[in-house]
């Protein structure tokens, strides 16, 4: 199906709101695909090539005060390690990152005492990442800009100030609808199907997409990052990496805490040298 704008190419909102329901009582995996393949037929994947130069956080809990002995173990699991996450199948790994370090630890589910390895991860400068993100069109509707960048965000104004209004409430609220089910705070309770059947779809409609940008779960307004893992292997490089302890939760994704440990190199073989 052409991914253009014409009225023809955006669903009623009636028939979205439908959908939606049929979305999140459905148990049926086969019934959910096609819900959600049907919203996905509606909508326009918004891809860029990333060439990003921020800094990108992966956080995982430990349970003695010293971080992972393998620089392996920061990155995606692998082999049979793999279970069903929130965008990836069993045996299939994915790479997952927040912008935000402080995002990296409200993910995980930091709670104060926890002991946690944070690593700091950088797109290579030359290693472009096709990157498609969900919930940027809802994002610019109730916040007026872009994540992405000012030209990204100047575009999507200029596309909906130039659709009819119930077609603009359609191309939004379909972008919503995606947003929602990929960051569901409750997917855990059936093993993910609705993310992960949303993720497969979306990475099935362009094959050359190699990372998806999706709203957070636990930490309101979060830039995620999940990276396919040859992109991952090709683009992204830990930069560095520590161990905290958290000394105090707060509201809102705010922590206090300490760090216990830092990382003074790693080996050839992969070996964390923590001193």
């Amino acid at each position: 199906m052409p991914k253009d704008l014409k009225d023809k190419y955006v669903l009623p909102i009636t028939r979205l709101e439908q959908l939606r329901e049929l979305i999140f009582s459905s148990s049926d995996a086969l019934k959910i695909r096609e819900y959600i393949k049907e919203v996905l037929d509606f909508y326009p994947l918004l891809n860029w090539t990333s060439k990003d130069s921020s800094s990108y956080w992966r956080a995982r809990k430990c349970e003695e005060k010293i971080g992972y002995p393998k620089l392996r173990d920061l990155w995606h699991p692998s082999g049979d390690d793999v279970r069903d996450g929130r965008l990836n199948e069993a045996n299939s790994p994915i790479l997952y990152l927040s912008r935000e370090r402080f995002g990296a630890l409200s993910e995980i589910g930091a709670e104060c005492g926890d002991i946690i390895q944070v690593a700091e991860y950088k797109q290579l400068p030359d290693e472009p990442l096709l990157t498609s993100i969900v919930g940027e069109k809802i994002h610019m509707t109730r916040w007026g800009r872009s994540r992405i960048d000012d030209a990204a965000g100047e575009g999507l104004k200029k596309i909906l100030s130039q659709m009819k209004r119930e077609v603009g409430y359609s191309y939004v609220y379909t972008d919503a609808l995606i947003a929602e089910i990929l960051s569901d705070p409750h997917a855990k309770q059936n093993d993910y199907l609705r993310s992960r059947v949303a993720a497969s779809l979306i990475f099935e409609d362009d094959i050359n997409v190699e990372a998806l940008v999706y709203p957070g779960i636990e930490s309101l307004g979060a830039f995620n990052l999940a990276v396919k893992p040859d992109a991952a292997a090709r683009v992204m490089r830990m930069e560095g990496h520590h161990v905290m302890e958290i000394t105090k939760k707060y509201q809102y994704g705010l922590y206090d805490f300490k760090i216990i440990a830092f990382a003074k190199g790693v080996y050839s073989d992969g070996t964390v040298d923590w001193g």
